[in-house]
């Protein structure tokens, strides 16, 4: 399975999302998930320029793990869930807590700011978290 990586912020800055990603920095990404198409140990292709003639594949892995994720940017929330052998977790990451500021270095963003003007729309998906081959 791809998953795309983009170069470049709306407004024309670099993401360096592939540089963090190699250098273990960048480990997830939040995708939408309409159709379950993520499953744990599913293999990846990290690129960039996907479906362009920069096609680029930098990196491969692993889906190492799931996280259920619903993110509100109106109110600076995000509501994540997850399936341990405890049963089911839940919890609220709310603006400027220490939970967010490890959402944002996992997402490879620099800022709470730049990662809520990337997240700019309601989304409920999957945070995706991989391990490089």
């Amino acid at each position: 399975m791809i998953l795309g990586f983009s170069a470049k912020f709306q407004d024309g800055t670099p993401t360096n999302f592939r540089d963090k990603i190699l250098k273990g920095i960048k480990q997830t990404t939040i995708r939408e998930d309409k159709n379950d198409r993520y499953k744990v140990g599913t293999k990846l292709h990290l690129a960039e320029g996907v479906r362009t003639k920069n096609y680029n594949c930098f990196a491969e892995g692993l889906i190492d793990s799931l996280v259920l994720i619903i993110i509100k940017p109106q109110e600076k929330e995000i509501y994540v869930m997850g399936i341990t052998s405890e049963g089911v977790e839940a919890c609220s990451i709310k603006s400027h807590s220490e939970g967010m500021e490890k959402v944002i270095k996992l997402e490879g963003f620099d800022s709470e700011e730049q990662f809520w003007k990337w997240f700019n729309k309601p989304l409920a998906g999957k945070m995706i978290h991989w391990k490089l081959k």
